[in-house]
């Protein structure tokens, strides 16, 4: 991977700047979401290609993180928004918020989760990976850290158009989310929240398949996250 590693970072720059500008452009509700899906995936790339533990064990988190979140939201726009409607062109939509509340929370949740808020799993996978990306090269690392600024950009867009402003005319006042899919996404928000606070589980196991990319024999058996950062940037540090 060192000989295309180059390569590959212009591709994952690329995906991610590009990805990111065409989907702030878009008024599909769901290509909003499959866009956004492929600017994570130029993160992703980027973190592999870091070669190094903390960008492959931070895309491997992404993945998994974003395993949660992006179906949730496309369980919301499709699932719910386009069953009530039959239409997925966001500016059909205003002031969700005053009569699908619940629809508005989880609304709000996976749109702060998918653009890498700390406390969501999501945050710990995107960290990783910019942190892996600037120790193999700063200059990517640049790169890395403006899809954090791109996925804000167009997941409030989303969520600010949704849930406030006034009642849209070409609405009717339709019912909350059923039980069937409140129970969907409170099973998809759960570990989202939960290992954004406590990630040593998957996290230790993800350390302990990464590590057979490289020569491990001397390193310790790390219990706790911190201890696994800190020994992670001082093996780089004394390569």
């Amino acid at each position: 991977s060192l000989l295309y590693a180059p390569i590959l970072y212009v591709i994952g720059i690329i995906t991610i700047i590009y990805s990111s500008l065409v989907t702030l452009s878009q008024t599909d509700l769901k290509v909003i979401i499959a866009y956004s899906s492929i600017s994570h995936l130029g993160v992703c790339i980027l973190g592999i290609f870091a070669n190094n533990l903390l960008g492959i064990i931070g895309s491997l988190i992404l993945c998994l993180a974003h395993g949660f979140v992006s179906p949730a939201l496309f369980i919301l726009m499709g699932g719910v928004l386009y069953d009530r409607y039959h239409n997925r062109v966001l500016f059909y939509y205003q002031g969700l918020t005053q009569f699908m509340p619940l629809f508005a929370v989880y609304l709000v949740f996976f749109s702060f989760s998918n653009t890498g808020t700390p406390l969501s799993y999501n945050f710990i996978g995107e960290f990783l990976c910019i942190t892996g990306a600037i120790i193999s090269n700063p200059l990517i690392g640049i790169f890395t850290a403006l899809s954090v600024l791109l996925s804000a950009c167009y997941q409030m867009k989303l969520t600010n158009k949704l849930t406030s402003g006034t009642f849209s005319k070409y609405l009717h006042v339709t019912y909350d989310l059923l039980y069937r899919e409140n129970f969907i996404l409170f099973f998809l928000a759960l570990p989202t929240l939960v290992l954004g606070i406590v990630p040593n589980f998957i996290n230790n196991i993800l350390y302990l398949s990464s590590t057979l990319f490289f020569d491990t024999s001397s390193a310790e058996n790390y219990s706790n996250l911190p201890s696994l950062f800190n020994s992670l940037l001082y093996q780089h540090s004394s390569q």
